[in-house]
């Protein structure tokens, strides 16, 4: 009440709370330093393709991917799992955990779109390339979010940080790498990049689901 956060009720309060949070500091309520730093990268990689001989979309939507990768190792989930208030709320964890993942994935798309389809414009790339990066880049979103809380939930406070490291690396390459490099393989020998993102991008899912 006291911030203006009047929306929402039960577990979808962390929903408009992430929601809210982006628009409060977003220059004129759409511009955040993540959209500006994901535009840049785009605009910046897509100049550079012009010049050269290939000029391939695929490229700026798997490096915007790679952005949105390491970005969501930093698990801001854990900060509002740690506040006294995320167990005030009055709902089942699990409904608090979705909607807040939710909002992450909402915030995300509207941090990523700009770059993607200022990209698309100057490489002339179709509609269905910049889906198919999108739901990549969620798909990385999601599955490092639950990955990270997964591993701050699970592993021992005491553990020393490069051992949580070191585990969380391992994790990573046998839950979210070693499946994907069938697909990649397939999409890069037969350059069917679409079905290559949906199929990354579903893989992670199913390994999250795993």
């Amino acid at each position: 009440v006291r911030d203006g956060l009047n929306y929402g009720s039960g577990a979808m309060m962390f929903f408009c709370k992430t929601l809210y949070n982006r628009f409060r500091f977003a220059k004129l309520r759409v511009l955040t330093k993540t959209t500006v730093f994901y535009l840049a990268i785009g605009v910046g990689l897509s100049l550079l393709l012009l010049r050269g001989e290939q000029s391939s979309f695929v490229v700026v939507g798997i490096a915007l991917c790679a952005l949105v990768f390491f970005r969501a190792l930093g698990n801001p989930i854990a900060e509002d799992i740690g506040k006294p208030y995320f167990v005030m709320v009055p709902a089942s964890p699990y409904a608090k955990v979705i909607w807040w993942l939710q909002g992450g994935s909402a915030c995300c798309a509207m941090d990523l779109l700009p770059a993607l389809v200022v990209s698309a414009l100057m490489l002339r790339a179709s509609p269905a390339d910049v889906l198919g990066c999108l739901t990549l880049a969620l798909g990385l979103d999601f599955y490092v979010s639950n990955m990270m809380l997964f591993l701050e939930l699970s592993l021992p406070t005491a553990l020393a940080v490069q051992i949580r490291q070191a585990i969380s690396m391992m994790l990573f390459l046998v839950l979210g790498m070693l499946p994907l490099i069938p697909v990649v393989l397939v999409g890069v020998l037969t350059q069917f990049w679409l079905p290559l993102l949906l199929g990354v991008a579903g893989l992670g899912f199913a390994a999250l689901g795993g």
